[in-house]
C-alpha cells in the first residue's frame, strides 16, 4: 500500500469526532450558532441552528449542520468572509470560510450571498466539515 499523501481518518473516527462537535454545539442553554463575520471581524449575521445542530453522515463521516428554517435578518452591512459556529452561549467551537452558492461545499459554509445588507435575510444553504 502506497504511503498517504494526506491525513487520513478512518469512518469510525470521523463520526465519533462529529457527534463530538455537535454536542459542543448543542451545549450551550438553547441552539448554536453561525456567527457570519467580514475580514474586519464585523458581525454581519448571526442565525441560529436546530436542535440538534446537525448529523453525522454514515457513509462519510461527515458533519453536516441544520441552520434553522427561522427568517433570520443581517444586523450589520458588510463582506461575509468566515462564520463561527457556537453554542447558544457564543462559545466558538470552529471557524471556517464563507462562500456563496447553491451547493454544499466541504469546509465552508455556503450562504445565499457574500454581500451582506443591514436588515436583508439571510440563508445559510449548507455547512458541512471533516
Amino acid at each position: 500500500m502506497p504511503a498517504p499523501e494526506n491525513i487520513s481518518w478512518s469512518l469510525d473516527a470521523k463520526t465519533d469526532c462529529g457527534n463530538a462537535i455537535i454536542a459542543l454545539i448543542d451545549a450551550g442553554a438553547g441552539a448554536g450558532k453561525i456567527r457570519i463575520f467580514s475580514d474586519a471581524d464585523v458581525l454581519l449575521a448571526e442565525p441560529p441552528l436546530n436542535i440538534p445542530a446537525g448529523n453525522v453522515n454514515v457513509i462519510t463521516g461527515s458533519v453536516n449542520l441544520d441552520p434553522s428554517s427561522v427568517a433570520y435578518f443581517a444586523v450589520q452591512s458588510g463582506a461575509a468572509t468566515y462564520a463561527q459556529v457556537t453554542d447558544s452561549d457564543n462559545n466558538m467551537i470552529f471557524e471556517l470560510p464563507a462562500a456563496e452558492g447553491t451547493a454544499a461545499i466541504s469546509g465552508s459554509i455556503v450562504i445565499n450571498t457574500l454581500s451582506i445588507i443591514s436588515g436583508a435575510k439571510i440563508s445559510v444553504l449548507s455547512a458541512v466539515i471533516i
